[in-house]
């Protein structure tokens, strides 16, 4: 096993979406709803429904080995 598999990947998990608009607010509200989990250290849960350039910006701050986005969008 090398170094790098004895520590713990960094995990995002994140919503995305707008909570107000036509996309179901899906994201924002998972991501709520996963906040009140126990998660473990190297897991975070964000909520990204706050624009592109700030959600950037915060990856940009933070090295993630994983992310996960969630989103919703109605079709046809």
């Amino acid at each position: 096993m090398t170094e790098r598999q004895t520590v713990l990947d960094r995990t995002l998990i994140a919503g995305v979406g707008h909570r107000f608009w036509h996309d179901l607010s899906a994201g924002p509200e998972w991501s709520d709803r996963l906040e009140t989990m126990q998660w473990p250290a190297n897991v975070d849960v964000r909520d990204f429904s706050f624009g592109a350039v700030a959600m950037m910006q915060n990856l940009q701050d933070v090295s993630y080995d994983k992310i996960v986005f969630l989103t919703a969008e109605t079709r046809g």
